[in-house]
């Protein structure tokens, strides 16, 4: 398991590296499979996972000899950010999933280093597990809430 993971994670850097200076990379999953010593399918699990529109990219794919796997770069304001997220989460978030969320604010400098480290605290297991018995609803409501706030917040700012 940590195997693939490693090798999911060097993928993941490698086609990011190439989307620092381009809004896309277009790549052939046998090739790139051939460059890890990986099967596909391990291509495939990377872009699935690692390349969603919740996290800033739009994939398009055209199978067969000449296919092609094309990766862009959204480049979104902040507010478009914000509204992205807010429609996809769900009414419940674990705290690994809200992280994740949370991260990519901070990555896409949406949220400041401080700002992102006070909303994980804010969603800690610790923090809610005495205030309800569903820690997971909450902490998805009260990331809703957050998000909403910053929305309001970016959206005055950029007017």
């Amino acid at each position: 398991m940590q195997g693939k993971r490693n090798i999911s994670d060097i993928i993941e850097n490698y086609l990011k590296d190439f989307l620092v200076n381009d809004n896309h990379v277009i790549i052939q999953r046998n090739e790139l499979a051939t460059l890890f010593e990986c099967v596909p399918s391990q291509i495939n699990y990377v872009i699935k996972t690692r390349f969603t529109q919740n996290r800033g990219y739009i994939v398009q794919s055209k199978r067969g000899g000449a296919g092609y796997v094309r990766i862009s770069k959204l480049d979104f304001c902040h507010t478009h950010i914000i509204d992205a997220l807010l429609s996809t989460l769900s009414n419940s978030l674990s705290m690994n999933e809200a992280v994740k969320v949370i991260s990519q604010l901070h990555h896409e400098q949406v949220l400041t280093k401080r700002e992102m480290l006070l909303i994980q605290a804010s969603l800690e297991r610790d923090m809610l597990q005495s205030h309800v018995d569903n820690d997971d609803q909450l902490r998805a409501d009260l990331l809703k809430s957050q998000l909403r706030q910053l929305r309001y917040q970016y959206n005055e700012s950029e007017e």
